[in-house]
């Protein structure tokens, strides 16, 4: 598989992460936990079990990216520098390629020298 498709697939994979995982955070706020309340509502079972889902889905899909050695989304399969990557603050040290307010960030190729 060429490597542009293999980053589209990773990329899927970490939306996919960052999207349930952002639901399961929403619905633990305080402005909806008035859902998990069987005496205010009557499905709050299945409110408890759609959060519930949303971190089950997180966990399979970090799975893909750092757990499952063998398959086609894990992280070293994509990374070019495995080393730098690993190191202590490996990606951080990429911070450089956003803005400084961390609004808007910087296109990539000018940023990073690439």
């Amino acid at each position: 598989m060429p490597r542009r498709d293999r980053l589209r697939r990773v990329v899927i994979v970490c939306c996919l992460f960052a999207r349930n995982l952002a639901y399961y955070l929403v619905g633990r706020t305080q402005e909806y936990l008035h859902y998990w309340t069987p005496s205010w509502n009557a499905s709050a079972n299945f409110w408890r079990a759609t959060n519930a889902n949303f971190i089950v889905i997180c966990v399979l899909e970090w799975c893909k990216l750092f757990a499952d050695k063998q398959g086609k989304h894990y992280w070293k399969k994509i990374v070019t520098d495995a080393e730098s990557f690993e190191a202590p603050g490996g990606i951080t040290k990429w911070n450089h390629c956003y803005s400084a307010n961390n609004e808007q960030p910087r296109r990539w190729d000018a940023a990073c020298g690439r």
